[in-house]
């Protein structure tokens, strides 16, 4: 009895051994989640963002990487793409104007990068962008006819002409016009070498002659990323955790205070691929238990 009585404490010496430090490092990523960064002139970000230079992958989602600026008065980059997405690096780059709650302010960065420049070639919101963000109420549409035939004035007469400058020499050519209705565009087919449509924001102060396009352009475009936040964060704030992510996958996780939760901190814990910091197991899985310690599960570390 005595053996037993000895072998039993050494397991339970074992347990919060283990149990020790990976409880620690919850607390930190809990903490860490909490609180709210700055990235350029952009304050006060919280989920679902992240970036390498200032806030962890595990604190956002991995869709939503933010890189700033080396201007703290610049804006930061947004580049919205897939886990795992082969197709990344043909992802549109947005630059981010501002950021309000649940709905964000981007503008494309090509329209940033080069301002004399054409404004082709244009990227609507890409599959995996759309899954997650939504053009807001205050979005309107426009077309944007390329290359069209002078000849033929007569379809063109009630349009808007823009310039672009040539590659060659630099010199203006007006044979672009932008237009808002589709009616306007199913007329323009065959007339144009391309025709797109862009979003903006005020279409009646570009209508009205109070903005250029270009100054149209440059404001940006409303999203939301209202139906994701309700969806998966809000509950999870509501219940006092803070939002996150696997870092090995695009998978939600709610970090509560002492464990982690798929939704809330109302539920018992399962199991992740926790970003956890390199000395402590990363397939992890807490457990809490009648005595609020908790318990690590892994590969190699069991109780």
């Amino acid at each position: 009895p005595l053996q037993l009585h000895f072998s039993t404490i050494i397991i339970a010496v074992f347990v919060i051994f283990l149990s020790f430090p990976t409880s620690i490092g919850i607390k930190d990523w809990y903490k860490e989640c909490s609180s709210l960064k700055s990235c350029g002139n952009i304050s006060n970000i919280g989920y679902p963002f992240w970036g390498d230079q200032f806030r962890p992958v595990y604190c956002g989602h991995p869709s939503f990487e933010l890189k700033c600026p080396y201007d703290s008065d610049g804006h930061p980059t947004l580049h919205i793409h897939g886990y795992d997405d082969p197709s990344y690096s043909y992802s549109p780059f947005y630059q981010v104007l501002g950021i309000n709650n649940s709905s964000m302010t981007i503008m494309l960065q090509d329209f940033c990068d080069d301002p004399a420049q054409c404004l082709i070639p244009f990227s609507n919101l890409n599959a995996v962008a759309e899954e997650l963000i939504e053009y807001s109420t205050r979005v309107e549409k426009i077309g944007l006819s390329y290359g069209c035939n002078p000849n033929w004035e007569g379809a063109l007469a009630k349009l808007k002409s823009f310039t672009c400058p040539r590659d060659e020499d630099n010199s203006e050519q007006a044979s672009h016009y932008y237009w808002e209705n589709d009616e306007t565009k199913v007329h323009l087919k065959g007339l144009c070498m391309e025709s797109i449509e862009v979003p903006i924001i005020g279409k009646d102060n570009l209508t009205r002659g109070n903005i250029t396009l270009d100054g149209a352009l440059k404001k940006g475009f409303e999203v939301n990323y209202t139906k994701m936040y309700l969806r998966d964060c809000l509950p999870c704030e509501k219940s006092g955790g803070h939002c996150g992510c696997s870092e090995n996958s695009p998978a939600f996780i709610c970090f509560c205070e002492s464990w982690i939760s798929d939704s809330d901190c109302r539920k018992s814990g399962h199991m992740y691929t926790v970003p956890a910091p390199k000395e402590i197991e990363k397939e992890i899985r807490v457990v809490p238990n009648s005595q609020q310690t908790y318990a690590v599960q892994g590969d190699r570390k069991s109780v």
